[in-house]
């Protein structure tokens, strides 16, 4: 799989194949918890200080309960924040399961953030910005809507845009518009079948990042399709 680094400063980003990792000096912070995101996230654990998700889907929260156990030896009892975008409960249901399951080697303190909302985590300040989402609901051969957020995260160096999973837009362009880095996430998974267009294509994401300063667009199977600019 493609790996990518941008570093403005001392704000370092990071892909992790589903979610980024971005780290400012000696605080890092974890955008989504795709499967096998720990591995992704290596010798980086001991630095993470929080976790943001932006929804409930299995590209988002699949490597949640994994991520949360590999933190359990550098936490040393230390509290982690988890926020997530209210409306969406899924994520924070498996973090209460691992509290209740795996025994909280280290205090876990869950928000629910309102969509559009602005939260601060030390060094860094995330606005999270509602946008159009769907997922595909196979049972029906069809899509369903769901709640879900863009995150602009800014940081004392940068500010950076990351656009997952969404349906075009005007709120897609408003996520990365003066962005220093955007990351935008495409469709490559197969989906049902839909009158209407619930995911970016690669046209859609080019044109979307035209305000940041630089693009990396993304697959919404943790691939990396092979546009940046």
């Amino acid at each position: 799989m493609h790996s990518a680094t941008a570093r403005f400063g001392d704000t370092t980003v990071r892909w992790l194949h589903g979610g980024l990792l971005l780290r400012y000096r000696g605080d890092a912070f974890v955008l989504d918890a795709p499967p096998a995101v720990a591995a992704a996230i290596g010798d980086e654990l001991p630095h993470v200080r929080g976790i943001v998700l932006t929804g409930g889907r299995i590209r988002t929260v699949g490597g949640l309960v994994e991520l949360l156990c590999a933190l359990a030896p550098h936490r040393a009892g230390v509290a982690m924040d988890l926020q997530a975008p209210l409306g969406d409960e899924r994520g924070p249901a498996l973090a209460e399961t691992w509290v209740r399951g795996w025994g909280a080697p280290f205090p876990l303190s869950i928000d629910a953030a309102r969509p559009g909302s602005r939260v601060e985590l030390g060094p860094v300040a995330i606005t999270m910005v509602p946008i159009r989402a769907g997922e595909p609901d196979w049972a029906n051969d069809g899509i369903r809507a769901r709640v879900a957020v863009a995150l602009r995260v800014e940081t004392p160096d940068a500010c950076i845009a990351w656009v997952p999973g969404a349906a075009p837009s005007a709120a897609v362009r408003r996520a990365c518009d003066g962005a220093d880095l955007a990351v935008v996430e495409v469709g490559v998974e197969p989906w049902p079948r839909s009158e209407r267009p619930w995911r970016l294509s690669m046209q859609d994401a080019l044109r979307a990042g035209e305000g940041a300063g630089d693009l990396w667009v993304v697959g919404d199977d943790g691939s990396w399709p092979g546009a940046d600019g």
